[in-house]
Protein backbone atom coordinates (compact mmCIF):
# COMPACT_ATOMS: atom_id res chain seq x y z
CA UNK A 1 0.00 0.00 0.00
CA UNK A 2 1.57 3.23 -0.76
CA UNK A 3 0.63 6.05 0.64
CA UNK A 4 -1.44 8.85 -0.80
CA UNK A 5 0.84 12.38 -0.05
CA UNK A 6 -1.95 14.16 -0.55
CA UNK A 7 -4.45 12.96 1.56
CA UNK A 8 -1.87 13.82 4.35
CA UNK A 9 -2.02 17.38 3.58
CA UNK A 10 -1.08 19.37 -0.22
CA UNK A 11 2.22 18.84 -0.06
CA UNK A 12 3.32 21.17 -2.57
CA UNK A 13 2.72 23.73 -0.10
CA UNK A 14 5.75 22.42 2.10
CA UNK A 15 3.31 19.82 4.49
CA UNK A 16 5.38 17.18 5.82
CA UNK A 17 3.36 13.87 5.83
CA UNK A 18 3.52 12.83 9.44
CA UNK A 19 1.78 10.11 11.48
CA UNK A 20 0.64 9.94 14.79
CA UNK A 21 2.45 6.47 16.64
CA UNK A 22 -1.08 4.48 16.51
CA UNK A 23 -1.64 5.01 12.82
CA UNK A 24 2.30 4.46 12.02
CA UNK A 25 1.85 1.23 14.29
CA UNK A 26 0.03 -0.72 11.55
CA UNK A 27 1.94 0.84 8.40
CA UNK A 28 5.00 -0.31 10.42
CA UNK A 29 4.45 -3.29 11.24
CA UNK A 30 1.69 -4.71 7.94
CA UNK A 31 3.11 -2.28 4.96
CA UNK A 32 6.58 -3.29 4.25
CA UNK A 33 7.60 0.59 5.68
CA UNK A 34 11.37 0.60 7.20
CA UNK A 35 11.62 3.16 10.01
CA UNK A 36 14.90 4.76 10.04
CA UNK A 37 15.64 6.28 13.44
CA UNK A 38 17.97 9.56 13.16
CA UNK A 39 18.65 9.86 16.80
CA UNK A 40 22.03 9.17 18.40
CA UNK A 41 23.72 5.61 18.22
CA UNK A 42 23.92 5.33 22.00
CA UNK A 43 20.05 6.47 22.01
CA UNK A 44 18.81 3.89 19.73
CA UNK A 45 21.30 0.92 20.60
CA UNK A 46 19.65 1.41 24.42
CA UNK A 47 16.10 1.69 23.41
CA UNK A 48 14.04 2.32 19.96
CA UNK A 49 11.21 1.01 18.59
CA UNK A 50 10.38 -2.79 17.83
CA UNK A 51 9.40 -2.75 14.38
CA UNK A 52 10.23 -5.60 11.35
CA UNK A 53 12.41 -3.50 9.76
CA UNK A 54 14.01 -0.56 11.60
CA UNK A 55 17.66 0.74 11.21
CA UNK A 56 19.73 3.52 13.25
CA UNK A 57 21.10 6.40 10.92
CA UNK A 58 22.08 8.90 13.52
CA UNK A 59 21.94 12.58 12.31
CA UNK A 60 24.83 13.58 14.92
CA UNK A 61 27.68 11.58 15.48
CA UNK A 62 30.39 11.70 18.13
CA UNK A 63 34.20 12.70 17.22
CA UNK A 64 37.25 14.92 18.96
CA UNK A 65 35.04 17.85 18.55
CA UNK A 66 31.77 17.22 20.63
CA UNK A 67 28.58 16.25 18.54
CA UNK A 68 28.70 17.06 15.24
CA UNK A 69 26.35 16.52 12.08
CA UNK A 70 27.02 13.27 10.66
CA UNK A 71 28.32 14.36 7.32
CA UNK A 72 27.15 11.19 5.24
CA UNK A 73 23.83 11.07 7.18
CA UNK A 74 21.95 11.80 4.01
CA UNK A 75 23.81 10.00 1.35
CA UNK A 76 23.74 6.87 4.07
CA UNK A 77 19.65 6.79 3.42
CA UNK A 78 19.88 7.70 -0.06
CA UNK A 79 22.16 4.76 -1.25
CA UNK A 80 20.33 2.44 0.91
CA UNK A 81 16.76 3.24 -0.17
CA UNK A 82 15.25 3.77 -3.66
CA UNK A 83 12.89 6.53 -4.26
CA UNK A 84 9.99 4.39 -4.25
CA UNK A 85 10.77 2.58 -1.04
CA UNK A 86 8.21 3.16 2.46
CA UNK A 87 9.94 4.83 4.59
CA UNK A 88 9.13 6.19 7.94
CA UNK A 89 11.42 8.48 9.98
CA UNK A 90 11.82 9.27 13.81
CA UNK A 91 13.74 11.53 16.23
CA UNK A 92 12.82 12.22 19.50
CA UNK A 93 10.20 14.40 19.24
CA UNK A 94 9.52 14.20 15.56
CA UNK A 95 10.87 17.74 15.25
CA UNK A 96 14.04 16.63 14.21
CA UNK A 97 12.95 13.94 11.87
CA UNK A 98 10.51 16.74 9.79
CA UNK A 99 12.88 18.81 8.14
CA UNK A 100 14.63 15.39 6.94
CA UNK A 101 11.47 13.87 5.31
CA UNK A 102 10.54 16.82 3.64
CA UNK A 103 14.34 17.27 1.96
CA UNK A 104 14.19 13.62 1.15
CA UNK A 105 10.74 14.30 -0.91
CA UNK A 106 11.34 18.09 -2.07
CA UNK A 107 15.09 17.66 -3.12
CA UNK A 108 15.63 14.03 -3.57
CA UNK A 109 12.35 12.78 -5.11
CA UNK A 110 11.23 10.13 -2.78
CA UNK A 111 7.96 9.20 -2.99
CA UNK A 112 6.88 7.17 0.77
CA UNK A 113 8.14 8.98 3.26
CA UNK A 114 6.42 10.05 7.07
CA UNK A 115 7.79 12.01 9.72
CA UNK A 116 6.56 9.73 13.14
CA UNK A 117 4.66 12.78 15.05
CA UNK A 118 6.14 12.72 18.34
CA UNK A 119 9.16 10.68 17.61
CA UNK A 120 10.37 8.09 19.89
CA UNK A 121 8.41 10.28 23.07
CA UNK A 122 5.39 9.90 21.75
CA UNK A 123 6.06 5.83 20.73
CA UNK A 124 7.69 5.38 24.16
CA UNK A 125 3.88 7.18 25.73
CA UNK A 126 1.58 5.03 24.19
CA UNK A 127 3.25 2.07 25.80
CA UNK A 128 4.05 0.36 22.07
CA UNK A 129 6.83 -2.40 21.93
CA UNK A 130 10.61 -1.32 22.40
CA UNK A 131 13.75 -3.34 21.35
CA UNK A 132 17.21 -2.67 23.60
CA UNK A 133 19.37 -3.32 26.37
CA UNK A 134 17.97 -0.63 28.37
CA UNK A 135 15.17 1.67 29.56
CA UNK A 136 15.43 5.18 27.68
CA UNK A 137 16.29 8.29 30.51
CA UNK A 138 13.06 9.75 31.28
CA UNK A 139 11.31 6.23 32.33
CA UNK A 140 14.24 5.51 34.52
CA UNK A 141 13.69 9.12 36.02
CA UNK A 142 9.65 7.68 36.05
CA UNK A 143 10.39 4.93 37.93
CA UNK A 144 12.86 6.28 40.57
CA UNK A 145 9.49 8.67 41.78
Amino acid sequence: MDVDHHYFGIISHGYVPSLAPREAKDLLNYSGYTYIDIRKEEEYNKCHVDVPRVLNIPEMVHTRQGWVPNPNFMKEITSRFVKRDRLFLGSKTGAESAPIVSKLIFTHGFLNVINMEGGFDAWLEKGYPLLGYGKPEEEEARDEL
